[in-house]
């Protein structure tokens, strides 16, 4: 009969097991507490590199080696991220001890989805990423929570050792290449425009280059879409046949360039060959030049226009909806980008959509208003395609006609009242002219009964021109107050017509009052010869800016008058602007109000100081107080045109310098900060 071990065993023997047992019970209790970071010994001692800690641990007791901190850390994170190589070693020599299938510890990730080879990555450990990469290879294509692998991160890194490294890895096999990555190396590459490792790597591992995005892109769709143009022929000297795949979207590379505007990538791309332009549509039916309409990217559509290889993009081409570039351009309202189209005889404004609809049509339909209250951008592409003979079809006058817009009268009513107030301040400013012409006239008791009351200047050539611009500009008013009586009717469509005839009145009458003006100015001041020269060439300025805008509305937009072409583009341009229309209209007006005020307040101030010239106490007293209310209007306009203008304006400058003059004289000035 066999007796117990336990009875077996003296007593001391088990006096011993049970003080062992005891004794690793509270070894296991100490090594187990946790910082208020959830970090064990093992992690603390991963921190500080202290090894023979480390192995003590990790030896008795190795279900340590997993434990995690509240950030997901492991003590091999933790001795990856400190550059603690030796403790790295350690750790994977004991895991391998106490796991049968090699590399697991390698392959755990903390709450941001980094393994131990991410964190080595990032801290440049290069020892550590050795250690790491010879223990588990595959963990280079493992992907964190930003879908970014140790190999991206390295790239990113720009160390060319990490690099060199990480691509000897092979691909998992349970995930073929296509989709293993969320972001390719690559895509590093291209992002910190590193040429050097680009090459490298499409040399080395050329599966990288089809490697997709979340998006389905490619690195060759990165690359067009962030403009990089040398790593675009890097990528199609390798392979072009990535430039004819799509990504989950339907577009090629050469779309999404065209899309950002890139003009030099799609140069790069369309230099490939290409079969034919059916091959350049994405999903949608959609060319490059439909992309670059949609977009308003006009640098794009003006080398689409102008580029050689015509035979690859058909100009008048439909997407699925039957929509050619310049129906885009019509429903988008850009007027720039018609313009552009307009111009080329090659664009058929006559095409119908799949609705039966032209571009004409799409922009009328597109309008909430008569065309004759439109926005700024919508009237002048109005008369862009109008004025290229843009057609309305039957199907589009018809759904006009059912439309019912109702009229705003109230607006073209406060037009007219506007207007007529103009009309008749012109009116009695030149009538009043004609009574007080410059020079005087003789005095009724002149020796010459010819002369009496006859103006003094009357034979100057000068004064036949005043009398001449203020006779055309006062007819032109009162015409065109006659004119805006018919809009009193009640009559909507007689309104706007009248409004318009009287507008064109105004205008020239506006025109030949500033002549008017501007010659008995001259005809004053004649014997001051470069006074006289100086508001000759003032008033030659504004009115050419004032003919400017007026050719804008007079001469056509299309292909009528090809040498006014880029005078009309730079008035378009002028007219029509990123920034939002009303602000900049604001901004000008206020400017040449501000041009007016200013010098108007400083002339009045030479004039009452020369009344009173025979006083110099009340003379110099003057020109100090207008001196000191001076400075206050440019005092406020400096600050508020700092964040208006750039500091190249000359008329900031001009404001500034004089406001820090004054300011220099010791007169008040308000502080300014000019950032």
């Amino acid at each position: 009969m066999l007796l117990p071990l336990s009875v077996m065993r003296p007593p001391e023997f088990n006096t011993g097991i049970q003080i062992g047992l005891w004794t690793r019970n509270y070894l296991c209790a100490i090594f187990d507490q946790l910082t208020p970071a959830g970090d064990t010994l093992l992690h603390e001692a991963a921190y500080f590199g202290t090894q023979d800690i480390a192995e003590l641990i990790g030896h008795h007791f190795p279900h340590i080696l997993t434990k995690t901190n509240i950030q997901g850390d492991t003590p091999l994170h933790v001795a990856a991220r400190s550059k603690s190589w030796d403790v790295v070693n350690l750790i994977l020599s004991q895991s391998c001890m106490q796991n049968k299938e090699e590399g697991i510890v390698t392959r755990l990730s903390n709450e941001y989805g980094n393994t131990a080879l991410h964190e080595a990555v990032f801290s440049k450990n290069l020892d550590g990423i050795t250690l790491l990469f010879q223990a588990d290879q595959c963990v280079a294509h493992c992907l964190n929570k930003s879908g970014q692998s140790p190999l991206y991160l390295a790239v990113l890194t720009k160390d060319k050792e990490i690099v060199d490294i990480l691509l000897e890895a092979p691909f998992p096999e349970d995930k073929p290449p296509p989709n293993c990555h969320g972001n390719s190396p690559l895509h590093a590459a291209i992002y910190t425009r590193n040429a050097v490792l680009l090459k490298e790597m499409v040399a080395k591992k050329t599966e990288l280059m089809y490697l997709r995005d979340e998006d389905g892109g490619t690195p060759l769709h990165y690359a067009a879409a962030t403009g990089y143009v040398e790593g675009v022929g890097i990528l199609l000297k390798k392979s072009t046949l990535t430039a004819l795949e799509w990504n989950t979207k339907g577009q090629l590379p050469i779309h999404l360039a065209s899309r950002w505007g890139h003009v030099e990538v799609v140069k790069e791309l369309l230099h490939q060959e290409w079969p034919n332009s059916r091959v350049l549509l994405n999903k949608k039916g959609q060319n490059i030049l439909h992309i670059a309409v949609k977009k308003a990217q006009e640098n794009v559509v003006k080398y689409v226009l102008n580029m050689k290889k015509q035979q690859l993009i058909n100009f008048n081409e439909k997407d699925k909806n039957g929509n050619t570039a310049l129906h885009l351009a019509s429903e988008k309202v850009i007027p720039t980008i018609l313009f552009c189209l307009t111009r080329d005889r090659r664009i058929d404004v006559n095409i119908l959509n799949n609705e039966g609809l032209t571009a004409g049509d799409i922009l009328m339909l597109k309008c909430e208003t008569p065309m004759t209250l439109k926005p700024l951008g919508q009237c002048l592409s109005y008369l862009i395609l109008h004025s290229v003979g843009a057609p309305l079809s039957n199907k589009g006058r018809r759904l006009l006609s059912m439309r019912g817009v109702e009229p705003k009268v109230d607006l073209i009513r406060d037009r007219v009242n506007t207007l007529m107030l103009v009309a008749m301040l012109i009116a009695t400013v030149t009538f009043a002219a004609v009574f007080t012409v410059p020079g005087g006239v003789y005095s009724s008791d002149d020796p010459n009964p010819h002369k009496r009351g006859m103006p003094v200047l009357a034979n100057r050539s000068m004064f036949k021109t005043f009398v001449l611009f203020d006779t055309v500009a006062m007819c032109s008013s009162i015409f065109g107050s006659f004119t805006l009586f018919w809009a009193k009717v009640g009559d909507y469509h007689v309104a706007i017509r009248s409004y318009f005839a009287s507008l064109y009145m105004v205008y020239t009458a506006l025109v030949m009052m500033t002549l008017a003006f501007v010659a008995a100015v001259h005809l004053v001041v004649s014997n001051i010869w470069w006074l006289a020269n100086l508001v000759t060439l003032i008033g030659i300025l504004f009115i050419s800016l004032i003919l400017g805008f007026g050719v804008l509305e007079v001469f056509p937009y299309g292909t009528l008058m090809p040498l006014l072409g880029p005078v009309r583009e730079l008035l378009i341009r002028a007219l029509y602007r990123e920034l939002d229309i009303a602000i900049t209209i604001s901004l000008t007006v206020g400017n040449m109000i501000t041009l007016a005020l200013l010098p108007m307040c400083v002339a009045f101030m030479a004039a009452v100081s020369l009344v009173v010239t025979n006083i110099p106490c009340l003379s110099i007293l003057i020109t100090l107080i207008g001196i000191f209310f001076f400075n206050f209007p440019t005092s406020f306009l400096v600050p508020f045109w700092s964040y208006t203008f750039n500091y190249h304006d000359p008329v900031f400058t001009c404001l500034y310098c004089v406001n820090s003059t004054i300011s220099s004289l010791g007169f008040p000035s308000h502080s300014m900060v000019i950032k």
